[in-house]
C-alpha cells in the first residue's frame, strides 16, 4: 500500500448487469479518482474467492485530508447518470476510512486476505505485522484503523454503510498461503477480545496505472 491512509469499498453487487457494472467501474469510476484527483495515489480492485461481500475497492491516501477536497466533494454531488445507476445497487455495503497503524512488506501479491474486526483493547503491535511476512508466500501485511475523525468528514453516498473499526490486509501470492487466517491469530490477541465483522480471500482484477 502507498499512503497513510485508505478508503475502502467492500460490498456484493445486486444487479443482473455485472459485466457492465465492471467495465463502468473499471473505465469511469476510478479514472475519475486516480490519478486525477488530489491526495489519490492508487486504486486496487479485488473480487472473492471465498468469504465476502464479493468485491473490495481499495484507493491508497497521501493522507484522509484527500477525501475532503474540493475536486472530491463536487464529483460526490454531481454524480453523472452511469453512477447513479450502478452504485443503488450496492449491496451489503461496507465504506470505511482507514488510517494506517502498522505495515511491513517487500512486495504486492496477487491474492488478498482481508479481514475486518473489532478490537476494543487492542494495542497495535508493529511486530505482530512483521511476523506475518515471514509466513512463506505472504509478501505484504498491512493493519489498519477507523479514522473517526474522517469518518464524518465525507457525505455519505449511503447513509447505512457499514464502518469497519479495524481491517487487516494480508498480500500473498496464492489462496493457500492465507486460507484461514484469522486477526486473532495475526496480531496475538486473546480470541475472546476481537469480533468478526467480515472475512474473504480475494484475487486482484483490475490496478490503475499511475
Amino acid at each position: 500500500m502507498r499512503g497513510e491512509s485508505a478508503l475502502l469499498l467492500w460490498n456484493d453487487y445486486r444487479g443482473s448487469d455485472e459485466a457492465a457494472f465492471h467495465e463502468w467501474y473499471n473505465r469511469r469510476h476510478i479514472p475519475e479518482r486516480v490519478p486525477g484527483l488530489p491526495g489519490f495515489l492508487r486504486a486496487r480492485r479485488f473480487a472473492a474467492l471465498s468469504g465476502g461481500p464479493k468485491f473490495i475497492a481499495l484507493y491508497d491516501l497521501a493522507s484522509a485530508a484527500a477525501l475532503t477536497t474540493l475536486p472530491y466533494r463536487a464529483l460526490l454531488d454531481n454524480l453523472d447518470s452511469e453512477s447513479r445507476h450502478f452504485v443503488p445497487q450496492f449491496g451489503n455495503a461496507s465504506k470505511t476510512i482507514l488510517s494506517v497503524v502498522a505495515r511491513a512488506d517487500y512486495g504486492e501479491g496477487a491474492v488478498l486476505a482481508a479481514i475486518g474486526f473489532d478490537a476494543p483493547h487492542m494495542s497495535t503491535s508493529g511486530e505482530a505485522i512483521a511476523r506475518l511476512v515471514q509466513r512463506d508466500g505472504i509478501v505484504a501485511a498491512h493493519l489498519l484503523r477507523l479514522d473517526a475523525a474522517a469518518k464524518t468528514s465525507a457525505k455519505p453516498t449511503r447513509p447505512d454503510d457499514l464502518a469497519l473499526p479495524f481491517v487487516l490486509l494480508v498480500e500473498a501470492t496464492s489462496e493457500q498461503n492465507v486460507a484461514g487466517l484469522q486477526a486473532d491469530e495475526c496480531l496475538g490477541l486473546p480470541r475472546d477480545t476481537v469480533v468478526p465483522l467480515r472475512q474473504g480471500v480475494f484475487r486482484l482484477i483490475f490496478t490503475s496505472l499511475p
